[in-house]
């Protein structure tokens, strides 16, 4: 396989990675639509979530970091991360998608389609 092949397939690769765990972060917050329970806050998993909670000085975030404890307002937050998620992710998949349009990589076209 030539090396620009490679390297083209290793980044859309990473790329749908990081998507996929997106989701699975979002599905973990949202139990209705999975069948998962929302263990990674309880367990203090870092998540994409987690990741954007960290940039915060919120006094009960630090608490939530320090001592595990998780309370109404931080869970608060989270559900407005989600509003942030969804631009995000949309903007993540129609870049790729631009991206492996571009390269005119066709058969992963489909792929990305399920998300």
């Amino acid at each position: 396989m030539n090396k620009e092949i490679s390297t083209c397939l290793e980044d859309i690769c990473y790329k749908i990675g990081f998507i996929f765990q997106m989701q699975d972060d979002y599905l973990n917050f949202n139990v209705k639509q999975s069948k998962k329970t929302s263990n990674d806050l309880e367990e203090k998993k870092l998540t994409w979530f987690t990741s954007k909670l960290q940039k915060d000085n919120d006094p009960d975030i630090i608490i939530f970091y320090e001592k595990g404890i998780i309370t109404e307002k931080l869970n608060e937050k989270i559900k407005n991360l989600m509003k942030v998620y969804e631009i995000e992710i949309h903007r993540l998949v129609e870049e790729l998608y631009a991206e492996m349009e571009e390269k005119n990589l066709v058969f992963l076209k489909e792929v990305v389609k399920m998300f």
